[in-house]
């Protein structure tokens, strides 16, 4: 298991993007371009999870595919507008993961639903706000 503390620096430093609507985040920025496409949207707040690595445990691609697909599967099910985005390593040091933007999706749902998916922590956006991970675990 990767310490919380090594987990915090990398977390923090990943770009967290969605290159359909060329915007990204950054753990504890604010985007005024991406809080523009929300006003636009409708949309106050946001999450960003993935099911990819389950604990930061690299898992083969196809598994990660295929968890991915659930994931999209329930957002639907849920009802949620969904972007695809992906979550890129600033250092390189861990593979890009597929991620999902959730709008609409508020703080504590999104952790709830990082838990279900196994993940460490997700990323909640505030319009007009800064990015914030939420621990899951």
């Amino acid at each position: 298991m990767v310490k919380k503390e090594h987990l915090v620096s990398a977390y923090s430093r990943t770009i967290y993007a969605c290159p359909g609507r060329d915007v990204k985040l950054l753990h504890d920025q604010n985007n005024s371009i991406l809080d523009e496409i929300m006003l636009k949207e409708d949309c106050e707040e946001l999450c960003i999870i993935t099911a990819y690595n389950p604990f930061s445990e690299i898992i083969p691609d196809l598994e990660n595919v295929r968890r991915q697909l659930k994931l999209k599967a329930k957002l639907d099910w849920l009802g949620y507008t969904v972007w695809e985005g992906v979550n890129r390593a600033s250092d390189g040091d861990f593979p890009d993961e597929a991620t999902w933007w959730v709008l609409g999706m508020g703080r504590e749902e999104g952790r709830e639903l990082g838990r279900e998916w196994e993940q460490n922590a997700i990323l909640h956006y505030c319009r007009g706000g800064k990015a914030e991970l939420v621990w899951c675990r």
